[in-house]
């Protein structure tokens, strides 16, 4: 990978006081896309919401284009350029799914390109502009992934990070969601993927870090992982 973006310098943080992250450095190259798998439990989620601010870090620095970002709140480092799609369907339920979108582009910047970013985000998911004013609590689980996805599209940030986008989706959705990922992939996003199915990952991320227990214990490409067989059968199934 090329010189660092994104970087992670010997990070902790936790939760209730305990470490679930226990020194773990990243270095992300702008336009890559890097891949976070390993057992459930072990950390991955937990990176996620430290890059984005949700919980502070104990120890270690998080810095973007070389300017630090750890300790700052959520809502600057939106505004810095990061978006984070959560695990699970965090829509609005009773909002619709363009008042839904909107809410991702509350921020001065996005606000003043929201209908362009909408258009945008219509075109990369269709479904989402044929039900435009469906109340959200009436969409299926794979249109309440792709609303969430979208609503971080609509920040217009150059850092998209996406924890299990295929988490309990049926294969043609998953496909639908992985189109997207690509289609972002090519227009030079910097892309940080937690993902389960590790197969979705060997021919799209340029490097892939595999946790357990908090450490970083495996880097390298997904024809590597897949190949190994005692890291596939310990620590993701395989």
């Amino acid at each position: 990978m090329g010189e660092a973006f994104l970087k992670l310098d010997n990070i902790r943080c936790g939760y209730d006081g305990q470490d679930v992250i226990k020194g773990v450095s990243m270095d992300i190259a702008r336009g890559s896309v890097l891949g976070l798998v390993g057992p459930n439990g072990h950390g991955k989620t937990t990176i996620l919401r430290a890059i984005s601010g949700l919980i502070k870090l104990r120890d270690g620095r998080i810095s973007l284009g070389g300017e630090t970002i750890s300790g700052s709140s959520a809502d600057r480092i939106v505004a810095s350029g990061i978006a984070h799609t959560p695990q699970g369907d965090l829509v609005f339920p009773e909002m619709t799914i363009n008042e839904n979108l909107l809410m991702g582009a509350y921020l001065p910047r996005a606000h003043a390109h929201r209908k362009e970013r909408l258009r945008y985000v219509h075109e990369l998911f269709p479904r989402l502009k044929e039900r435009s004013n469906q109340i959200a609590s009436g969409l299926s689980g794979g249109e309440r992934r792709m609303l969430g996805v979208g609503r971080s599209l609509m920040t217009d940030s150059e850092v998209l990070m996406m924890d299990e986008p295929s988490l309990g989706l049926a294969p043609l959705i998953i496909d639908q969601i992985y189109d997207v990922i690509r289609s972002l992939k090519s227009e030079g996003r910097t892309l940080i993927i937690v993902e389960e199915n590790v197969s979705r990952l060997t021919d799209l991320a340029d490097e892939i870090h595999l946790l357990d227990d908090g450490h970083v214990i495996w880097r390298g490409n997904g024809e590597e992982l897949v190949s190994d067989d005692v890291l596939m059968r310990t620590y993701l199934g395989g």
